[in-house]
């Protein structure tokens, strides 16, 4: 079948468009290049679907995990936050130490927890417990830790206290907003503030919207920073 001068014009700008969106995503970067940078990293097993990983100033690394093929499909699953404590590893030689799923005080266990981007908020303390700025020599800081969490049909950030005598994560609270759409990331700014990013301007309830945005960044991208203020 003969299709004349719109075939022409047409499939070129496809390919076009493809080669360019390969060349974008890095579907032709020559890995191999990089492989001298491999003898410098261990792998930590023991954990499926790592997303983000926080090391406090002490050295005690937060790291979320979640099967995230599960959240694609809608389907319910649980994920964690795991503790790696390095603060006995000086060196490469040393031995990495296991990663421990820490539990979830306060949490409803009937509630998705599918973790994404965390951020780690270290809160000076007085001796008896309360917040305030550092004193010449502060105690061991309170730890906060700022979840990104995948609902079903919606985007939450969880605020949780680290216990170190459990251990445990402490839920405190739940932020929700309805500019909270795709998220993926979030930065803690203060005792009352964080920023996130949305990795796309349109929801994963909008499915066949947001595969194009992922498809075509650099088209239809519109991503986000938003910053929130919890006083």
């Amino acid at each position: 079948m003969r299709c004349g001068w719109m075939c022409a014009v047409v499939v070129p700008l496809v390919l076009a468009l493809v080669a360019w969106q390969l060349i974008a995503l890095g579907a032709l970067y020559p890995v191999s290049e990089q492989r001298s940078l491999w003898s410098w990293c261990e792998p930590i097993y023991g954990v499926s679907g790592a997303e983000d990983l926080t090391i406090s100033s002490s050295g005690l690394a937060f790291l979320s995990a979640a099967d995230h093929r599960t959240m694609m499909h809608a389907v319910p699953s649980r994920g964690d936050i795991f503790l790696l404590d390095l603060r006995n590893v000086q060196g490469m030689s040393d031995p990495l130490p296991t990663p421990v799923p820490l539990p979830l005080i306060g949490w409803d266990e009937e509630e998705v927890f599918h973790p994404h981007g965390i951020s780690l908020l270290e809160e000076a303390v007085d001796a008896d417990g309360s917040e305030h700025s550092p004193p010449l020599d502060p105690p061991p800081p309170s730890l906060v830790l700022l979840v990104v969490n995948h609902l079903p049909h919606m985007d939450r950030v969880e605020r949780f206290r680290f216990d170190p005598s459990l251990p445990a994560l402490v839920h405190e609270r739940s932020y929700v907003s309805d500019k909270f759409h795709s998220l993926n990331d979030v930065a803690a700014m203060g005792a009352h503030s964080f920023a996130v990013t949305n990795d796309h301007g349109w929801g994963r309830d909008r499915i066949l919207l947001h595969a194009l945005e992922t498809l075509l960044p650099h088209l239809l991208g519109r991503g986000s920073v938003v910053v929130a203020d919890v006083q």
